[in-house]
């Protein structure tokens, strides 16, 4: 028994495993490593947003959203005439916006959307906007269509804004640049998965500018008569 004890005590011995304690000490480097160039990251990705979205002065911004399709529609039928309608005031117009005409969805497929594509231009203090995007999702409502009776809303899809001001800033374009393209959920009012909508939102930040700017209604509806 002495003996087992004894061998169990030199197996534990630094001398006995130098090589181990090499390995240890280099993979502690790489982990010391990682860590810097993650802090690097962080700290070039929180300057950018900071850039992006300045606290001290008014910039010009352009906004664009794409409802590019939608999938997965859950009705009786064996498919969906649908739509989508969503309007944010804060860019400038309290119209809402829709996809025109509606389309035929396979209960389990996916159709694009007609006409997704709308942009709006506004200024704003940059970290306003900011604040503003944080806590106002954007809620796009997809519509079946019907003929013989009024049309029915099959659920709504809240866009997260979140992602977007958390996305990497873009340089290699004429502007800074932010986006995101992603599927999200469509709930009905019973809170049920009915849906999902495909969205591609894109927020580019054109420079200081006076507080004013280029009108975003008078913008939104020039986009809307091309």
């Amino acid at each position: 028994q002495q003996q087992q004890q004894q061998h169990q005590q030199q197996q534990f011995l630094p001398e006995q495993r130098g090589l181990d304690l090499d390995d240890d000490g280099e993979l502690l480097r790489k982990v010391q490593s990682m860590r810097k160039t993650l802090a690097n990251i962080k700290g070039v990705h929180a300057r950018d947003s900071e850039a992006f979205f300045p606290s001290d002065r008014y910039c010009s911004y352009r906004c664009t959203v794409e409802l590019r399709s939608i999938r997965n529609v859950q009705v009786q039928a064996m498919t969906a005439k649908a739509y989508a309608r969503y309007s944010y005031p804060y860019f400038g117009s309290a119209s809402p916006i829709f996809t025109n005409p509606a389309v035929e969805v396979p209960r389990n497929g996916e159709r694009p959307l007609p006409k997704p594509f709308c942009a709006f231009e506004f200024s704003a203090l940059g970290q306003d906007l900011h604040h503003h995007l944080q806590l106002n999702p954007l809620v796009v409502e997809i519509y079946q269509a019907d003929v013989y009776a009024r049309d029915k809303l099959l659920g709504e899809a809240r866009i997260d804004f979140k992602v977007l001001c958390e996305a990497a800033v873009q340089q290699g374009q004429a502007f800074p640049v932010k986006s995101v393209d992603e599927y999200s959920p469509v709930h009905d009012p019973q809170a049920k998965k009915v849906a999902e909508v495909r969205v591609a939102v894109t927020l580019e930040n054109r420079g200081t500018t006076e507080m004013g700017g280029i009108p975003a209604q008078q913008h939104h509806q020039q986009q809307q008569q091309q």
